[in-house]
């Protein structure tokens, strides 16, 4: 639950906006309504906003004490990128199994 609040916040911080700015593209094709797109830093293919996610590089759910979950979480914007959604499920699960074999 806590989790969950503070990555309400971190979604409005100026860090946030900035990464997104970064990859922000101008838009060209069909629908007059899209003036932007964003690119995925992984697969450099453009998407709609709704389609990206801002990623943090070095994972935060390696976190032991809550001020470290707080420090990944508002970390500079050099541990952030804005990926796809399909790239960022690939790399979470990626990551969820190194996890899951650190675990044993």
């Amino acid at each position: 639950m806590l989790q969950n609040a503070w990555r309400k916040e971190f979604c409005k911080s100026a860090t946030y906006g900035a990464v997104k700015r970064a990859a922000k593209k101008p838009y060209v094709g069909e629908n007059k309504r899209r003036k932007v797109s964003y690119e995925c830093n992984h697969c450099k293919q453009l998407f709609a906003e709704k389609e990206v996610q801002i990623d943090h590089i070095e994972p935060i759910s390696t976190f032991t004490t809550w001020e470290e979950f707080e420090r990944k979480l508002f970390c500079d914007i050099t541990n952030l990128q804005v990926l796809c959604k399909v790239c960022h499920k690939k790399k979470s699960a990626v990551e969820a199994g190194e996890r899951k074999e650190n675990r044993k």
